[in-house]
C-alpha cells in the first residue's frame, strides 16, 4: 500500500502529504523489529533534553540563572546519549564511525579541559591586582 512518485505524477488529485505520512508510519513500524529499543530510547531521551535546552533560551528571563544553568548542564548528558544512540543504533558506514569517535573524543577532552580550569586555583591577573 505504499505510495510511489510515479503514482503521484500520474494522478492529478494526488495527496503527497498523506502518502508521506503513511510511508513514514510504515518505516517506523518496520524499524521496531530491527533497531534495539534501548539505544533508540536513549536517543529519544537525548533529543528531549536538547529540545528542553533550546526552549529555555526563549524563557530565560522568566527563570532563575540557577535553573537555566542546571538545565544547560544537562546538555553534556544529552550529547552522551545522542552519541551512544548514533553509535549503537545508527552506524551505517565506517565513515560515520570515524565521525562518532572523533566528535566523542573532542568533546571528552574539552570537558576534561573545562573541569581542570574550573578546579584549578585561580590566578590573579595584573589588571585584577591593581
Amino acid at each position: 500500500m505504499g505510495c510511489q512518485m510515479s503514482v503521484w505524477l500520474q494522478m492529478e488529485d494526488a495527496q503527497p502529504a498523506g502518502c508521506l505520512l503513511r510511508e513514514a508510519e510504515a518505516m517506523f513500524r518496520s524499524a521496531e523489529g530491527v533497531l534495539s529499543p534501548f539505544w533508540v530510547g536513549l536517543g529519544i531521551i537525548g533529543m528531549y533534553l536538547m529540545v528542553l535546552t533550546t526552549l529555555t533560551f526563549y524563557i530565560r528571563h522568566r527563570i532563575s540563572y540557577r535553573t537555566f544553568h542546571a538545565i544547560h548542564f544537562m546538555t553534556y548528558g544529552a550529547f552522551v546519549l545522542a552519541l551512544l544512540h548514533s553509535w549503537f543504533a545508527g552506524t551505517d558506514t565506517p565513515a560515520m564511525e570515524i565521525i562518532y569517535i572523533s566528535t566523542g573524543l573532542i568533546v571528552f577532552f574539552l570537558i576534561i579541559d573545562r573541569l581542570l580550569v574550573a578546579l584549578s586555583p585561580r590566578r590573579h591577573t595584573v589588571a585584577q591586582q591593581v
